[in-house]
């Protein structure tokens, strides 16, 4: 069960969403959340990256064509037969990524997607994650590391105790060019919230 937000409103493509609302819940279909340590059920890669399309209604064809094109772009073709549960550490992550980018959500949130893998995974990860905006994701990712932002084309927002440090240059900041096109500090508020 989410925790409701205490302040703040969520805002998506310009429309208030009120917390427990019916809108709610069709709106968080188009956000997808990435965990930094990704849970894969038992079964093949292919099983674990159709999961959430077979959840949604999505036909065996349109799932088999979403699988593949998912697992190219995450350098996994060939792996769809392959125990989930025997991957290595990166090949899981990429596996969790595919499965995220499936879904074609319009939100994407990374949580340390970076963190903890190795080098080759890394910038592949890295690539994917540069591209996404052009394709009309909206990305927010948290990661410790000072430089992605300027690395990955993005913006830094600092949280410190729950709250935007500096709200007042964030919230001057021009919108972000993304597909939901709000301001980055109602992206941030919402972020907390899905």
């Amino acid at each position: 069960m989410p925790y409701p937000p205490t302040s703040g409103e969520v805002v998506f493509e310009g429309t208030p969403v009120p917390w427990g609302s019916p809108s709610l819940f069709r709106l968080r279909r188009n956000v997808t959340l990435m965990q930094q340590f990704p849970y894969l059920f038992a079964g093949s890669v292919f099983d674990n990256v159709a999961y959430g399309l077979g959840l949604r209604g999505i036909g065996a064809a349109e799932q088999r064509q979403r699988v593949d094109e998912a697992l190219a772009l995450t350098n996994l073709t060939g792996f769809e037969r392959r125990n989930a549960l025997h991957l290595s550490g990166g090949e899981i992550r990429r596996v969790a990524m595919a499965r995220a980018l499936a879904l074609k959500p319009q939100v994407l949130l990374l949580d340390e997607p970076l963190a903890n893998v190795d080098h080759e995974t890394a910038r592949l990860l890295e690539s994917i994650i540069i591209s996404l905006p052009r394709q009309g994701v909206c990305t927010i990712m948290t990661t410790h590391e000072p430089n992605h932002a300027d690395r990955l084309g993005g913006r830094t927002i600092h949280l410190v105790a729950g709250g935007i440090e500096q709200q007042a240059e964030i919230m001057a900041e021009r919108p972000i060019p993304a597909a939901i096109g709000v301001p980055v500090h109602q992206i941030a508020a919402s972020a907390a919230t899905f």
